[in-house]
């Protein structure tokens, strides 16, 4: 069974790449039978078991009215290995939807034991 924050997270994923999409789902499109790994550039289904799929005007609505939590499930870019000493690493800029939560590498479909905890 999935988790709760699984299930957040699974739902958060439908939406953010929703909002890449035009803004109604598509009819024809299959639900994935859990957490969607692959794929997940395809388009949105229409239903999505445990969450409520957005058109992107209603995730719109619920952000500018403050009535939901937006979740960001990119990963963080790693610092390159074998930078030569001195070097300046600057973090790459995030574009994030404003008010987010950022909850790095949780995105890649298999949770972390620590992070599943």
């Amino acid at each position: 069974m999935m988790s709760k924050l699984a299930r957040l997270i699974a739902a958060t994923l439908v939406f953010t790449f929703a909002l890449a999409l035009p803004a109604h789902p598509q009819e024809n499109a299959p639900e994935p039978e859990g957490y969607r790994a692959d794929n997940y550039r395809a388009p949105v289904p229409a239903t999505l078991a445990g969450a409520r799929v957005l058109a992107t005007g209603e995730a719109e609505a619920i952000w500018r009215a403050g009535a939901g939590v937006f979740i960001d499930v990119l990963p963080h870019a790693p610092k390159p290995q074998n930078l030569p000493a001195g070097t300046i690493w600057r973090e790459k800029p995030r574009l994030n939807i404003p008010g987010s939560i950022w909850l790095p590498d949780t995105g890649y479909g298999t949770l972390a034991a620590a992070t599943e905890a």
